[in-house]
């Protein structure tokens, strides 16, 4: 018997297998009770330690991951300033494409909806949501613009929000 089930087993068999016809445990067999339930308290705290060293091996496996995470939105902080400086150096010296030694630069144009947070709080977007912008806010748990869908009112030369911008920005490829 080397589990928990089948000491549990055991002495379930045994108890059942070995009462006396007025009910009570034949005393022939209290000894092998007393021997199995010694062994099924062994074999718990075997268990209560085997799950000891398992929650302590996953909560050092979540702060290694939390440090982990940290070490990434590091890494990627630096990735972006140093995107951000290489962008604004080309800009600068009005550079569309740069070839270097380890890289081909160049900047791809883009566009994106940047609401002005002044005056579109939280409770101006559930206000908006009920009159004629109702179709370019999505409320969730949180309002917000549906950014897709104000791009789309300004391709198709339709009034935006007032405090609504569209931003030309100019994005770093690296190949």
């Amino acid at each position: 018997m080397n589990n928990l089930y089948e000491v549990d087993a055991w002495l379930d068999w045994l108890i059942e297998n070995n009462i006396t016809p007025d009910g009570e445990i034949d005393e022939a067999i209290v000894s092998q009770i007393e021997v199995g339930e010694e062994k099924r308290i062994e074999l718990i705290d075997k268990l209560v330690e085997s799950i000891r060293e398992c929650a302590s091996r996953a909560e050092a496996r979540k702060e290694e991951i939390a440090r982990l995470k940290a070490l990434i939105d590091n890494d990627d902080d630096k990735i972006d300033r140093l995107k951000r400086a290489i962008s604004v150096s080309m800009q600068r010296h009005s550079e569309e494409r740069l070839d270097t030694i380890h890289a081909k630069l160049s900047l791809r144009k883009s566009t994106k909806v940047v609401p002005d947070e002044t005056i579109w709080t939280q409770p101006a977007l559930l206000e908006a949501s009920e009159n004629e912008w109702m179709s370019i806010i999505s409320v969730k748990t949180t309002a917000a613009f549906d950014k897709r869908a104000i791009m789309d009112l300004h391709k198709a030369g339709e009034p935006i929000p007032e405090g609504v911008q569209i931003v030309q920005e100019r994005n770093l490829q690296i190949k």
